[in-house]
């Protein structure tokens, strides 16, 4: 089941504030900053979208997931809640 805009922006206040990996930056501010480097490099708006929801699958891990490697495919994770079908 597709998630909702309302449901996304719930997921990133309640997950996004944890650190993005080793970097001195949250979840939340490595996808603004994506989103931000997207639209300043005149991206569309589809790719602004991708880049702001590209590490959603992390936000998307339950807490039985969190000692699981990081780097665990997270991308195709979010595609069933992407999904439009």
């Amino acid at each position: 089941m597709p998630l909702t805009v309302d449901q996304i922006l719930r997921l990133d206040a309640a997950e996004g504030a944890a650190r993005y990996g080793s970097e001195a930056l949250s979840q939340e501010q490595h996808a603004l900053q994506c989103g931000f480097l997207a639209e300043r490099a005149g991206a569309s708006a589809s790719l602004v979208a991708a880049a702001l929801l590209h590490d959603l699958g992390h936000l998307l891990e339950t807490r039985e997931d969190a000692s699981a490697p990081r780097d665990d495919l997270h991308e195709y994770r979010t595609l069933p809640f992407l999904r439009r079908d």
